[in-house]
């Protein structure tokens, strides 16, 4: 400073603004020189410095670090009897209280003894409340505090925990591990009080009286009793020995208390009941105890082998994205957001303590540790939505950033999925059809939308998806043998969905929705277990409509859309004539938008002078209407040159069918008249057409609310003779294949009142020209009797009957 002063005096002659300025450098300089704390950090029991140690003006954020020879300077901190904390791992926090400037002092830290004895008894949490009430009431509503009773768990264990729990996949009873491993390593991550005293033992049974391991869940010194985690291990299962290394002290209470935590600064020291120790890894990698780990297939300690698959990769995620780069101005830990800050005045550090000792809020962390509460599933992730027409299809974009999560959306246990589903709605409330694009996977439930069965849907499934050796899909992660695939969105990443919708015929406007929906489980494994709470008894958004999981983002807008091209193509593909004389011919409606079909009609011209209509049978999904006993209404008028028909599905506009692929809906017959099947008059003969009848029956397609779809024809325009059809001798169901099957089949039509059969020739399994008992017991006499081949055609040969007899086929029943 003095040699600093003989270098600026020529500046201090006269009264200069510049002289003005140095005068208040040169204060502020002296002030900082004043303000600061300098000394040594040693190790208490050699005498060595320490290096690496933080040093911290207590209750405070103002710290720094010691140098490789334990010196440290902490600037800018003035004051009298102010409070200088040291830390580091495996020490005991050590204090001195100085008065600044304070030169040379010399801090002290106790290394913490290698202690860890079994018979140690776990503190109550209660017993922690006494000096920290906050924290204790934070911990104590939260699912952290109750992972040891979760009943999703204990389903999935041994099927104790809801009365549904035993159906669907139980570990011990389903599992190819339960055998060398009966514990599964639940109770490694949901009961570690238990499973630290009693490594690799099961959960404890919900039949006896409640044990601390399940009544405390993760307690208080679960996690403050963590001395270290081995890094190179971070892919073991919970709190596997040598991966994770606790703290619990000799139980003859000759060795002094320890818990373990982040601040740094405590010095409070009550013997055998409390002592600070500095645990840097309490902030990342005590969370990757339990939320990153590997299956171990061959269960020999090692889950880092190839045959390891990852389970939970929460951990690796954060920390192979910028939030786990403490260089990275993105930075945040594990604590950070899932622990945040919870006041924001200063905040008593220790109830026991008078004078309060008030703490800085930006150090003190909740210990509700939230993770998929609303508030965090609604703040995860960005999503916006782009729509245009494209000819005749409405081509959505829905775009999915992960800009809020610190890993990948969803993470945790492979049960969790999320799902964008994606919907268009056209004039008269009718469902758009999809024509291209992005489809929901399997896990999200295949069956009736209505009931949250969303798979086949339009959008797509965010979820890591785990198969077993035997190729089973969606299956838990214990019985994993690889990943089939990974859809889940990392950390800043972004998903682009696109989706088509078919908007011919449709002028109006379109109402496009897409929603981001946040899943506990499989839809299967919720339907199987029949959960309707989450594991803690919780709601279960899981099994409540519409959306049947958490809404985490909507996003909707209206397109104004204009084709004029036919919604659908009725269809009649080639006139089938059979041996006796008969033509049939299928009406077939294809390419079909989405809408609840409430009706439909028909009209079928044809050249009387070749062609006699004789009836229309409808198809069996015509059939199936209203329980199976059909339409309410099915008028057929036949005329000399035509044929129409009139379908509507129920009075009460309740029963609805949708077609989005090619459907039958009804089959024409037709007497021949004077059409010769080897050499037809070229052109349609048969047609659909718009003025049979009085008044004329138009070609048209209703939705359940009344709007009426015009469509497009083809008619036919070839003609197929089934002189001689082919079949496969016995095969009397017609499936390609000649077993026990086809005796049931024909036993079936000719005493039961099955079929008819599709092709008399084939029941004739005996070949005598007749159709009799005599035929399934040939065919059984083969089959089990070691009898002779069936006679030509022998499976698995196709072929014309080389015999001529009265029976006959209609069509081709080879696959």
């Amino acid at each position: 400073m003095n040699d600093l002063l003989r270098l600026l005096k020529p500046l201090f002659i006269g009264q200069t603004p510049l002289r003005s300025l140095l005068i208040l450098l040169l204060c502020a300089l002296s002030t900082a020189a004043s303000a600061q704390v300098s000394g040594v950090v040693i190790d208490s029991s050699n005498g060595n410095p320490i290096d690496s140690a933080i040093i911290t003006l207590q209750t405070t954020t103002q710290r720094t670090e010691s140098a490789t020879d334990g010196t440290f300077t902490l600037a800018g901190v003035s004051g009298t009897s102010l409070v200088i904390a040291g830390a580091k791992k495996g020490y005991y926090n050590g204090a001195v209280t100085v008065t600044t400037p304070a030169t040379s002092i010399q801090i002290e830290l106790d290394p913490v003894p290698v202690s860890d004895d079994p018979n140690y008894s776990f503190v109550i949490p209660d017993q922690c409340s006494v000096c920290h009430p906050d924290q204790f009431t934070q911990w104590d509503s939260s699912r952290m505090a109750h992972t040891g009773l979760n009943s999703w768990v204990y389903d999935l264990f041994d099927g104790t925990g809801t009365p549904g729990g035993s159906n669907g996949f139980v570990y011990l009873n389903d599992s190819v591990h339960a055998g060398a491993d009966p514990s599964g390593h639940c109770a490694a991550c949901h009961q570690p009080e238990g499973w630290i005293s009693n490594p690799l033992q099961p959960l404890d049974p919900l039949s006896g009286p409640l044990t601390d391991a399940q009544r405390r869940g993760v307690s208080c010194e679960t996690c403050h009793k963590i001395a270290d985690v081995d890094e190179t291990m971070l892919n073991a299962t919970g709190f596997v020995p040598g991966a994770v290394t606790v703290t619990r002290p000799d139980t003859s209470g000759l060795v002094e208390q320890v818990m373990y935590g982040l601040l740094g600064d405590v010095d409070f020291n009550l013997v055998n009941q409390m002592r600070g120790s500095y645990q840097p890894q309490l902030a990342a990698e005590a969370c990757a105890v339990c939320h990153e780990y590997n299956n171990d297939p061959d269960h020999d300690n090692d889950f880092e082998e190839a045959n390891s698959v990852p389970a939970q990769e929460t951990y690796s995620e954060w920390k192979n994205s910028p939030y786990g780069d403490p260089s990275d101005p993105l930075y945040k830990s594990c604590v950070d957001c899932h622990m945040p800050q919870y006041s924001d005045v200063p905040i008593e550090s220790c109830a026991a303590l008078f004078p309060p000792l008030l703490r800085d809020p930006t150090t003190v962390r909740g210990h509700d540790i939230d993770g998929t509460s609303p508030t965090y599933l609604e703040n995860a992730v960005t999503m916006s939505l782009a729509s245009q027409q494209v000819g005749n299809e409405l081509v959505v974009d829905v775009q999915i950033t992960n800009d809020q999560t610190g890993h990948s959306v969803p993470t945790g246990v492979t049960l969790r999925n999320m799902i964008l589903k994606v919907t268009a709605t056209g004039p008269g409330a009718q469902q758009l059809s999809q024509s291209s694009g992005d489809v929901i996977g399997a896990m999200a439930g295949i069956g009736d939308p209505s009931s949250g069965n969303f798979a086949g849907l339009a959008g797509k499934l965010f979820a890591k998806t785990n198969q077993d050796a035997a190729g089973n899909q969606g299956v838990l992660f214990t019985e994993a043998t690889t990943i089939i695939s990974d859809t889940r969105i990392a950390a800043l990443a972004t998903d682009l969905t696109t989706v088509a919708f078919d908007i011919t015929g449709i002028i109006g406007d379109v109402d496009v929705e897409a929603r981001l929906i946040y899943r506990r489980a499989s839809r299967e494994l919720v339907s199987a277990k029949g959960w309707t709470t989450d594991g803690l008894g919780g709601s279960l958004a899981d099994v409540q409509a519409p959306d049947f999981g958490h809404l985490m983002e909507s996003s909707a807008e209206t397109v104004a859309v204009s084709s004029t091209a036919p919604p659908f193509l009725f269809r009649l593909p080639e006139l089938v004539v059979s041996s006796d004389a008969r033509a049939d011919i299928e009406v077939q409606q294809v390419n079909g938008s989405l809408i609840d079909c409430g009706g439909l009609s028909f009209g079928i011209r044809t050249l009387p002078s070749l062609l006699a209509p004789t009836g229309v049978v409808l198809s069996d999904l015509m059939l199936g209407l209203n329980g199976g006993t059909g339409p309410a209404f099915n008028e057929v008028t036949l005329f000399a040159d035509g044929i129409t028909s009139a379908v509507v599905f129920d009075f009460q506009l309740q029963e609805t069918l949708s077609f989005s692929t090619s459907t039958t809906v009804a089959t024409a017959h037709y007497d021949l008249v004077g059409l010769d099947p080897a050499s037809p008059p070229a052109g349609n003969l048969v047609y659909f057409a718009d003025d049979l009848g009085i008044p004329q029956v138009s070609n048209v397609v209703s939705s359940s609310g009344g709007q009426a779809y015009y469509p497009a024809f083809q008619n036919a325009d070839s003609v197929t003779i089934l002189d001689s059809p082919l079949f496969t001798r016995g095969d009397g169901n017609g499936d390609g294949l000649l077993d026990i099957g086809d005796a049931v089949f024909t036993l079936g039509v000719l005493f039961s009142g099955l079929g008819p059969a599709p092709c008399d020739d084939s029941c004739d399994a005996n070949d005598d020209g007749m159709f009799d008992i005599g035929d399934p017991v040939r065919t059984l006499s083969f089959l089990f009797a070691g009898a002779s081949p069936l006679p030509a055609p022998t499976h698995p040969d196709c072929a014309a009957d080389p015999t001529d007899d009265s029976l006959g086929c209609d069509f081709d029943t080879c696959p």
